[in-house]
């Protein structure tokens, strides 16, 4: 498999993991609850904890993808995008362990410290993957945003939340968290965009040297 159709590939399980985080947070216990007749209560932690893994596993496309398309180039750089990849996808184990936890032992969720400790890594592995896409300069125009929006949404949502939802007994507000997922979903298709014009322009190159 070439490293464009890898970063192809990639770029939708981040689309997919995009749209199944905001689904999760935003839509998925009200649709459960709205089933007729209703899922029965013992089997809805166990379907949350089922997307939640899920949707972590597909947001590591984000980070293989931007290797794939070596959206952090060369040398120096590389080595901070690739330090930030590995990062990012430490975030996400702890995020999928996170989530064990929480439907494993629902009595201690607002105690467990993997989720979070998963948002800073993802956020930390971001926010290196994008400073090293942007020195690298591999992605054009819009795309060359899209890691270092994903690393800023999470920070600067969170005082927000502080503010006004967190406290105790009380979680965050699932909606301001589910809308990192669209930034996610905007990375996946920067990626997959990319890979598909740059084999686009490749084509077209070799039919003309062949001509």
């Amino acid at each position: 498999m070439t490293n464009l159709l890898k970063a192809r590939f990639a770029g939708i399980a981040c689309i997919t993991g995009g749209l199944t985080f905001s689904f999760y947070f935003i839509a998925l216990h009200s649709l459960l609850k709205a089933f007729s007749p209703p899922i029965e209560a013992g089997a809805i932690p166990g379907v949350m904890m089922v997307i939640s893994c899920v949707s972590s596993v597909c947001l590591a496309g984000g980070s293989i993808g931007l290797l794939a398309l070596r959206a952090a180039g060369t040398g120096r750089v590389k080595a901070l995008g690739v330090a930030g990849a590995v990062i990012t996808l430490l975030g996400l184990a702890s995020y999928i362990t996170g989530s064990l936890y929480i439907y494993g032992f629902p009595d201690r969720a607002f105690k467990q410290l993997f989720t979070p400790g998963g948002s800073f890594l993802l956020t930390l592995g971001m926010l290196l993957l994008g400073i090293a896409a942007l020195k690298a300069r591999r992605l054009r125009g819009w795309r060359a945003a899209t890691p270092l929006l994903v690393n800023l949404y999470f920070p600067l949502q969170f005082p927000l939340q502080a503010l006004l939802f967190l406290g105790k007994g009380r979680g965050p507000n699932p909606i301001l968290l589910g809308a990192w997922g669209i930034f996610w979903l905007l990375l996946g298709y920067a990626i997959w965009s990319s890979a598909r014009e740059t084999a686009v322009t490749r084509f077209e190159l070799e039919g003309q040297t062949a001509s």
